[in-house]
């Protein structure tokens, strides 16, 4: 899935970038090394750890809260080693950086997580069909195309929406006791 392998390869490069900041740092390199074997070989573990671990503190990281590094338990700030290096001398750009990269996977895994596997899979079929449509032409794409694959796009995903809130009612039992309530 393309949103599973753009999650995993935004945390690569965060780690990577980490590693680069701070090259002195050994748990930084042994989480990655650890890192990439399990992208390897499950790397829905990945986002499900991440997001597990990671939701308690979502308003803190949105609002840039630096709490989340010098006072939190998160699992994976232990294991990168961040209160040893999260001092008043890491520059504001380091900091930016950092805060940037936690948002953005907070804002994939929860995107991954939360849209229903086929709908997601049509948008990124429907958002792959666009890109190679638009990297053929070196023109401006003609508006009735644009227009039609849109409409299209809309017909898809209007009838999976749709589709979604019936996938739980396979139980006929389940609707008889919630429309006696």
């Amino acid at each position: 899935m393309a949103s599973l392998q753009a999650f995993t390869s935004v945390m690569d490069e965060f780690l990577c970038e980490m590693k680069n900041t701070f090259p002195e740092e050994k748990q930084i390199k042994v989480y990655y090394n650890s890192f990439i074997t399990l992208k390897k070989i499950n790397p829905r573990k990945i986002l499900e750890e991440f997001m597990t671990n990671i939701q308690p503190y979502v308003s803190l990281i949105s609002s840039k809260d630096e709490k989340f590094f010098l006072e939190s338990d998160h699992e994976l700030m232990e294991k990168l080693n961040v209160k040893k290096w999260w001092t008043p001398e890491l520059s504001d750009k380091t900091k930016d950086a950092i805060w940037q990269y936690l948002n953005t996977l907070i804002l994939l895994g929860t995107t991954i997580s939360n849209i229903p596997a086929n709908l997601l899979s049509t948008i990124e079929g429907v958002a792959e069909q666009c890109a190679s449509q638009m990297q053929g032409n070196t023109e401006q794409m003609n508006p009735e195309s644009m227009n039609s694959l849109l409409s299209g796009m809309q017909s898809m995903l209007g009838g999976l929406l749709n589709q979604t809130p019936e996938t739980p009612k396979k139980s006929k039992s389940k609707s008889k006791k919630s429309k006696s309530k």
